[in-house]
């Protein structure tokens, strides 16, 4: 899985663990952003595939590192839309979903981490996941096909 892997995606939690890093994330992006750096070159050895790795920062937004065409890491950080939260239950999964769809897409990673944050925050501004989910009109249909 390593060896195929192009995105890695993980929380504050997970992503200390990932880099096996020795001291806490800081508070500030800008050194949360440094401590990520100085971890690349473990985390493109383990990862050898992986040409981005997104961490996901709640109320602070989402920060991002991916590999240059020149073997370099370029950070990128979006800030979290301003809300009040109600319930984060599934937020990180609201995450993702919008940071997948804006990538398959073909948004740029900073539109991808707009959207992703986007999608976060609407779900932590309701109380549970179900009532977060947007009304919209279903699909026009869907058929079985007469395949057996």
């Amino acid at each position: 899985l390593r060896a195929a892997t192009h995105t890695v995606m993980a929380n504050q939690t997970e992503v200390a663990q990932l880099l096996a890093l020795t001291e806490p994330l800081r508070h500030c992006i800008d050194g949360i952003a440094r401590q990520l750096a100085s971890a690349m070159e473990t985390f493109a050895a383990e990862w050898p595939a992986a040409r981005r790795l997104i961490l996901t920062l709640g109320e602070r937004g989402a920060l991002a590192a991916e590999q240059t065409e020149v073997g370099r890491w370029a950070f990128w950080h979006a800030p979290a839309p301003a809300i009040d939260p109600v319930d984060t239950v599934g937020a990180g999964d609201a995450f993702a979903s919008g940071y997948l769809r804006a990538t398959l897409r073909g948004e740029p990673l900073p539109g991808a981490l707009v959207w992703g944050n986007r999608c976060g925050a609407h779900v932590a501004a309701h109380h549970g996941v179900l009532a977060a989910l947007l009304e919209v009109d279903p699909p026009i249909s869907a058929r079985r096909l007469p395949i057996d």
